[in-house]
């Protein structure tokens, strides 16, 4: 039997599973899950102890982010976002390019527009 905090840990567990399989289920999604172009990713984090775990789909349980590092990164297997196999000639660093607006904070997820008028208080 479980108590009162076991139960309410399994369910918030088994709501990250839910929202991951919920996300899957959009077009969007779906397709660029597909492609290798996105991944999803469960995590929990204890308040009490500070602890995050991440969802393992090869374990189906929640391990600590850090309990897959290979100590010889050669044995490392190279993977896709989504879980897919790549050859590592095939990883290449991402194009580096500057803000738009490098000193707003968040200008680098948000538009100029965006970022103005939160920062800056313009109208819309």
């Amino acid at each position: 039997h479980l108590d009162k905090k076991e139960k309410l840990n399994m369910l918030v567990a088994q709501n990250v599973l839910t929202q991951m399989d919920n996300l899957r289920t959009y077009p969007v999604i779906h397709s660029r899950l597909h492609k290798g172009e996105l991944a999803i990713h469960g995590w929990l984090y204890n308040i009490e102890n500070a602890q995050l775990l991440a969802y393992d789909e090869e374990a189906d349980d929640f391990l600590p982010p850090h309990s897959k590092i290979y100590a010889d990164i050669e044995a490392a297997k190279a993977v896709k976002p989504g879980g897919l196999s790549v050859d590592p000639s095939e990883i290449l660093p991402p194009p580096f390019t500057e803000p738009v607006q490098p000193y707003w904070p968040g200008a680098h997820r948000l538009s100029p527009e965006q970022a103005a008028r939160l920062y800056r208080g313009a109208a819309v």
